[in-house]
């Protein structure tokens, strides 16, 4: 998506040989017209190029740019709320998603839109009590947000057109994954092997496939090939309304796969069939919530949850050398988000790939 602003600074000589400096705000608007405002007489060009300034610059432009007059004082809160009303094509789980992103914006709902600048937003991301990715997805919003807001003219131009939010990297390079080990892993499935064979089963389905919740929540014996040792993943149990949940077809062709199952998984899915109940759905379970299965997990191994089975599946794949096309392949997911997720791992088959090709053709 394009940029909707830039900034500009120009040196103008002036008339006793001295040199002042403008700051200039190329903005486009609605109508995807390049419209300026500028700011001269900076005695330097630091002063100019300023935050403070630039914050100032825009400040004036989104309180007098190209707004519509009915909405004129428009809360964020106000806002989303209208704009989700008008997305009724997306999934009810996407729109969810999209109320609860909005929501955690805190202080900054009850705030005029044209009074939120780009320190509200990024001091806003910085204190959010959640996780690296949840902070990611909520800047990833809050631009798209902005940027309707120019649209539909609530605002004259976005504030955070080029926010850039960098997750925080672990020591050694890679953002932060949470993975389990082998032994923790062992650990749950042997806990939950005495306890409840339903719950033990999709754990080992979630391990030992990187299936996603909603997918090991969907599965039917059909799509288990004992022969051909492969399972299928083609549907997902998510939400079909706001307090409703249902079988519902992949986001996209790439999430249906089939993918091969190892041998200890099908010993365990052959012990399961032998004791399981026969649901009148077809599923190999009961259990419809991925929130309730992520509390099990963490009852045994309190740091982690379900979709971490998916980033273990995952990073032991990258680790042992799989090319990422197959990862990606095996996960249900395109190329370029298995090297942004698990960079730090891809970053290291590059530098193996360097390796290989010296030793292969010499240095």
């Amino acid at each position: 998506m394009e940029l909707n602003y830039k900034f500009i600074i120009r040196k103008r000589a002036k008339t006793n040989g001295g040199a002042s400096y403008q700051l200039i705000l190329s903005y486009r608007d609605r109508d995807g017209k390049w419209k300026q405002k500028s700011k001269g007489g900076y005695a330097l060009r630091s002063l100019a190029a300023s935050d403070k300034e630039k914050e100032k610059l825009l400040a004036a432009v989104k309180k007098t740019g190209n707004i519509d007059p009915v909405n004129e004082g428009m809360t964020l809160r106000d806002f989303s709320a209208l704009y989700i009303s008008w997305r009724k094509e997306l999934a009810p789980n996407t729109l969810l998603i999209y109320e609860w992103l909005a929501d955690i914006a805190g202080p900054l709902l009850d705030k005029p839109m044209t009074d939120i600048t780009y320190a509200d937003i990024f001091t806003r991301l910085q204190t959010l009590p959640y996780g690296e990715r949840t902070k990611v997805s909520w800047a990833r919003y809050m631009k798209h947000l902005f940027r309707e807001a120019v649209r539909y003219r609530v605002i004259g131009v976005s504030p955070i057109a080029d926010l850039i939010y960098k997750p925080r990297m672990d020591t050694a390079g890679g953002a932060r994954l949470r993975t389990m080990t082998h032994e923790e892993i062992s650990h749950l499935l042997d806990t939950l092997h005495a306890r409840n064979l339903e719950l033990w089963i999709l754990m080992y389905i979630a391990a030992y496939t990187g299936a996603r919740v909603g997918e090991v929540l969907a599965l039917t014996m059909g799509d288990i090939d004992f022969k051909s040792h492969q399972i299928t993943f083609n549907k997902q149990l998510s939400r079909v309304g706001k307090n409703e949940l249902g079988i519902r077809r992949m986001k996209s062709k790439n999430s249906c796969r089939t993918v091969p199952a190892p041998p200890c998984l099908l010993r365990a899915l052959d012990e399961y069939r032998e004791h399981r109940i026969l649901y009148f759905h077809g599923r190999l379970t009961r259990y419809r919530h991925g929130e309730m299965l992520t509390a099990i997990v963490r009852k045994i191994l309190p740091n982690h949850t379900m979709h971490d089975f998916r980033h273990t599946y995952a990073t032991r794949l990258l680790s042992s050398g799989m090319d990422i096309k197959t990862v990606a392949s095996l996960l249900g997911d395109t190329i370029s988000t298995v090297e942004r997720v698990y960079i730090h791992y891809t970053d290291e088959m590059r530098e193996k790939a360097a390796d290989d090709i010296n030793k292969i053709f010499g240095s």
